[in-house]
């Protein structure tokens, strides 16, 4: 896998960049949290490059458009809330935490679902799991509702890294 930004493992760490902001006020800036602190920017960054991203652009046709905003909910109660619980007073709680937060992102980002994010819906976007005319399916990340998609007879979008998950054009650029 290339090394860039736009890959799943970003994805998934900007999905936890408001608990990793939450979790430093928390417990202050300390000789632990600087590491959420700063995992959080990375987070933040990350976000930002992914919807601005201009690589790989496409234009195809979208038959069918299925929302995945059901799924927020979900994250954020199994794997976000339970974290603001976790007390970090020394080494031990660190790296237990730590150990936790790796396992949770191999299985995200191998189960494709590091685009359950909650960053991503604060910026305004929403998710999709769309199909194409050759039946292809990709999940999309847009600013626009399921209606205005489905209205859409083309859709233009970039493609990040991994090829299953795209980014929708901006709508001023629509034709």
């Amino acid at each position: 896998m290339k090394f860039s930004i736009t890959n799943k493992p970003f994805l998934f760490l900007s999905s936890y960049s408001l608990l990793f902001i939450a979790m430093t006020c928390k417990y202050g800036f300390n000789e632990f949290t600087w590491v959420f602190a700063v995992i959080a920017i990375i987070g933040f960054i990350a976000a930002i490059k992914i919807v601005s991203t201009k690589m790989k652009p496409d234009n195809r046709e979208v038959t069918n458009v299925v929302s995945r905003n059901d799924q927020l909910p979900g994250y954020l109660v199994s794997c976000l809330f339970p974290f603001v619980g976790f007390h970090i007073i020394g080494a031990d709680e660190f790296t237990a935490l730590i150990f936790i937060f790796l396992i949770i992102g191999v299985l995200y980002v191998r189960t494709d679902l590091v685009y359950i994010n909650p960053l991503l819906s604060l910026f305004g976007f929403n998710i999709y799991e769309v199909q194409f005319a050759d039946k292809t399916k990709k999940i999309l990340i847009s600013r626009r509702s399921a209606q205005e998609i489905r209205q859409l007879k083309y859709i233009k979008f970039y493609e990040l890294d991994d090829r299953n998950i795209i980014v929708e054009n901006d709508k001023a650029e629509d034709s």
